[in-house]
């Protein structure tokens, strides 16, 4: 019965022990397990850090070519609008240069017509002088006939 009681004893120690191991094993496979799941997880937060690090950069870009893009347009925008600008500021100063061209062109005209209606006018004047003289000439051709014949009358009677 000793022998028994001393082969349980035994058997109760190992099997202490062995839960006390197995208990051991368990624990550092839980923290070996813990420490696989922290590194996977420290992994993925950095992959997902890398991710959004990435992301930012590529938003960035093309923020940044959004804004070159329109900071373009803008500029093309404000060259074609400086070009309509001296297009119409060309365009107004020949318009003036051809009014200018015109007003003189019609003062010239103006003097024209003004030489050319003094000139109707002295031919308007001469012509009259002329018809005036012609018909004193004929009134005095007249009176010289009508004097000559008062004169042949008189002389025959």
């Amino acid at each position: 019965l000793r022998e028994r009681l001393a082969l349980a004893k035994v058997r109760e120690v190992q099997d202490r022990a062995n839960k006390r191991a197995e208990i051991v094993r368990s624990k550092q496979d839980k923290e070996a397990l813990l420490k696989g799941k922290m590194a996977q997880i420290a992994d993925f937060r950095r992959a997902g850090a890398a991710q959004a690090e990435a992301q930012r950069a590529r938003d960035k870009a093309a923020r940044e070519a959004k804004e070159a893009e329109e900071r373009k347009r803008r500029d093309d925008a404000a060259l074609k609008l400086e070009v309509a600008r001296e297009a119409l500021r060309a365009e107004g100063k020949a318009a003036e240069r051809k009014l200018a061209q015109e007003l003189r062109s019609i003062k010239i005209k103006n003097q024209f017509l003004g030489k050319d209606r003094e000139a109707v006018e002295a031919k308007k004047f001469e012509s009259l002088e002329k018809g005036a003289q012609r018909e004193s000439t004929t009134l005095q051709t007249s009176a010289q006939a009508e004097a000559a014949k008062q004169r042949d009358i008189q002389l025959r009677e």
